[in-house]
């Protein structure tokens, strides 16, 4: 064998197969794992001892939302320091890359906040943009109905004429050319909660023929959640393309019970021949905007428009009573960001607190307070049931997903506050399910839940799993020191015992440090 540029000597290697671990060395030679034996002894620029290590595969966050911050810290640090090494965006309804129409008016704010200049208009150019600026990580993307909607027909709760809807399959299809991997809704979210299932089946009719897949933020994940994914099924039955529903949950304590029921209602339609999976990060609270709360038709005509309703007398009073009614359910809702310097002061802090602190009523202080930030208000919800987070992370239907974007540890992508799932997602489910004190899955079972169960999912050839020729996305860490350390209280902490990550061969975290190395690609559908 020629030279080699690293070999991992005397790892137990955990291939993402899902087969039993075994101790071995291996090669990487370029981009690409060039060998694995018992014993290596060919010339190499680095030799790591790895005894008491385990290599696995480069774990892949099934639920991303990097998107654009891609553009603004390549590096990714949040997630390369817990070993994702690809990411699947343009989840929730919403893909950045489409730049036009009514949703380039809507985003140039924020792209302005940044400092982005408006160098994209669609996939092909987004993801140039994206390349030429290094990612430490791998992605790829899904691409969003609500912001195809956006573009069309803007923030209008009514069904697209039919040049609308061309439009709207024409950049669907062509971003499917593009490289995008399916479509993906968010239908709590404005505009995309307008859209009606035909239309939805209609879009993913176009994704089906290029062999993507159907991912979904459902429009209820508690009261009706068994009707939400009826729905989801529906769609994905007819237009016959595999379904991924996004962080499946049971939210709100009085639909916890509804867990025997939904496990029932997806196994029997497993059962019956419909393609269906889904992620979950390991947490019992989510994260996404306080204004769910309200009613979409408020949101008709968009954000301001919701803001220019509710100053008016009647509907504002209308509005704190419902909030007041329902106060208890969200009294512990922890507030994240928001964008207005006036109200920093709120960050940190529940909804309670803040409407003590104020002297308002909880229903006064949201209505309130998300006029004053035009409803740019993130918070995160405890709500979900831990037992309930057990059964859903180890059905064998399960992946894992972070629903979270890549922060910076001191650029502009860091926030203060932010869901712990940010930088521990991984980490913390290895040492709840496996390296606990009552572990409940094998430490293969949870590695191919994280590498070669959604490597297969998406269609990906060469990644996920740890064989010759593969890619060298690889996560090298310590079982006995392996730990999230980010908390509700402290979210931004770093895992620890993670040693080394490799993306394409390259190392991008080396003894916990970043390198600064760029070797992540756009991976398109149907490449590896």
């Amino acid at each position: 064998m020629n030279p080699v540029d690293i070999v991992f000597k005397s790892a137990l290697i955990v291939d993402g197969s899902g087969k039993r671990p075994f101790v071995s060395d291996l090669a990487v030679s370029g981009s690409r794992i060039a060998a694995i034996a018992p014993k290596i002894d060919t010339p190499a620029k680095r030799v790591i001892q790895a005894k008491g290590w385990i290599l696995s595969p480069g774990f892949i966050d099934m639920h991303g939302h990097t998107d654009h911050y891609f553009c603004i810290d390549p590096q990714s640090s949040s997630k390369i320091s817990q070993g994702v090494t690809t990411e699947v965006c343009g989840n929730c309804g919403y893909s950045p890359f489409l730049l036009t129409g009514h949703f380039k008016k809507h985003f140039q704010n924020e792209l302005k906040a940044y400092g982005l200049k408006e160098d994209w208009k669609n996939l092909a150019s987004f993801s140039q943009l994206v390349t030429s600026l290094k990612p430490a990580m791998n992605w790829m993307t899904l691409v969003g109905s609500g912001t195809l909607r956006l573009a069309a027909m803007n923030h209008e709760n009514r069904t697209p004429n039919s040049d609308e809807l061309k439009w709207m399959k024409h950049k669907l299809e062509k971003a499917m050319d593009e490289g995008a991997v399916g479509l993906s809704s968010g239908l709590i979210y404005t505009p995309g909660c307008f859209a009606k299932t035909d239309e939805l089946v209609t879009l993913a009719k176009i994704v089906s023929k290029k062999n993507g897949i159907y991912a979904t933020h459902m429009r209820s994940e508690g009261d009706h959640l068994l009707e939400s994914v009826r729905e989801s099924i529906r769609i994905s039955r007819q237009a016959k393309l595999p379904l991924e529903i996004s962080h499946l949950k049971t939210a709100g304590e009085k639909n916890w019970g509804k867990i025997d029921s939904l496990f029932e209602l997806l196994e029997k339609s497993i059962l019956k021949g419909d393609d269906i999976t889904w992620d979950r990060y390991p947490y019992a609270a989510s994260f996404t905007s306080l204004d769910t709360y309200l009613p979409k038709h408020l949101f008709n005509g968009g954000d301001l428009q919701a803001v220019i309703k509710l100053q008016k007398p009647a509907l504002r009073k209308k509005y704190i009573q419902f909030l007041d009614n329902i106060g208890s359910r969200f009294s512990l809702t922890l507030i994240a960001n928001l964008p207005g310097k006036s109200n920093q002061q709120w960050i940190g802090r529940t909804l309670a607190e803040c409407a003590l602190l104020s002297k308002k009523s909880i229903g006064t202080f949201v209505i309130d307070l998300l006029c004053e930030e035009k409803m740019q208000v993130n918070v995160i919800f405890f709500s979900m049931s831990e037992e309930n987070m057990d059964r859903i992370l180890l059905h064998p239907k399960s992946m894992i997903g972070s629903d979270a974007s890549a922060r910076s540890r001191n650029g502009k992508t860091f926030l203060p506050v932010v869901h712990p799932r940010t930088y521990g997602t991984f980490p913390k489910f290895l040492k709840r399910y496996v390296f606990g004190k009552n572990p409940l899955l094998s430490l293969e079972e949870a590695i191919y839940k994280m590498t070669g169960f959604p490597a297969q999912r998406l269609g990906l050839k060469k990644r996920g799993l740890i064989d010759k020729n593969f890619y060298a996305d690889l996560v090298l860490f310590n079982p006995k020191t392996l730990k999230d350390r980010a908390s509700f209280q402290k979210p931004t902490l770093d895992s620890t015992g993670i040693k080394m990550v490799l993306v394409n061969g390259k190392i991008v975290l080396d003894e916990g440090k970043e390198t600064n190395a760029g070797p992540g690609i756009f991976i398109r559908h149907g490449e590896s």
